[in-house]
């Protein structure tokens, strides 16, 4: 990628949340987990449950990125899933890296008004660039629909970098809401998950239990 188009990447990038401040996280009390990366390129990704939302595919253009940077956050994606209510998520993949081994990455999901819902850390065990899959088994909800931003760790490593690709390929699952960093490209990763009964939803399951046991006596 030419240093323009890099720079024009960069300037759009906060085209998607450019009207709501999304990084005023505490992040003190989020869970860590680990990772499982594949080479680029592999199309063998797996699944544990419904896929919500996939834009992993590297597109027509290939995959491209911003440069590596530790300066947060490294990117925010909006994003709709095919959920109608939040996510309980049993696996995140995203592409990317760190280029210091050990280094952690924070992912942060907001709804579509820029409220916060959920997010997790990941230390990623090896460095350098591949196709992420966080195994969460359903305990970080997502809202089915809203923003996911991208942050590093600058705390534990003064040094390290991040990056997170984007592609110009269109989501196979669930869509973009508006392009993510201009040009048509949208942040590469996958919301793989359960979706949430709404509240109302328990409500109506412990009044059809007590009209059954009442017709039962």
């Amino acid at each position: 990628m030419t240093k323009t188009a890099i720079a024009m990447l960069v300037a759009a990038a906060g085209i998607a949340s450019a009207d709501i401040n999304l990084e005023n996280v505490d992040r003190s009390g989020y869970q860590t987990f680990t990772a499982t990366g594949i080479e680029i390129g592999a199309q063998n990704r797996g699944g544990v449950a419904p896929t919500q939302y996939d834009n992993i595919a590297a597109g027509p253009g290939g995959y491209v990125a911003f440069p590596a940077s530790n300066v947060n956050p490294l990117g925010v994606a909006d994003y709709q899933s095919v959920a109608t209510n939040n996510i309980a998520m049993d696996e995140f993949t995203f592409v990317g890296g760190v280029d210091v081994a050990g280094e952690t990455v924070f992912f942060d999901f907001f709804d579509a008004g820029g409220n916060f819902v959920d997010g997790f850390g990941v230390a990623l065990s090896q460095a350098g660039n591949f196709i992420w899959t966080i195994t969460i088994g359903g305990g970080i909800e997502a809202a089915a629909g809203g923003f996911v931003q991208m942050s590093i760790d600058t705390g534990g490593f003064v040094n390290g970098n991040g990056q997170w690709f984007l592609s110009d390929g269109v989501a196979a699952v669930g869509d973009a809401l508006a392009e993510d960093a201009g040009g048509g490209n949208n942040f590469n990763f996958g919301i793989t998950g359960t979706e949430v009964p709404a509240p109302g939803a328990f409500a109506l399951l412990g009044l059809g239990g007590m009209v059954a046991s009442r017709r039962r006596r």
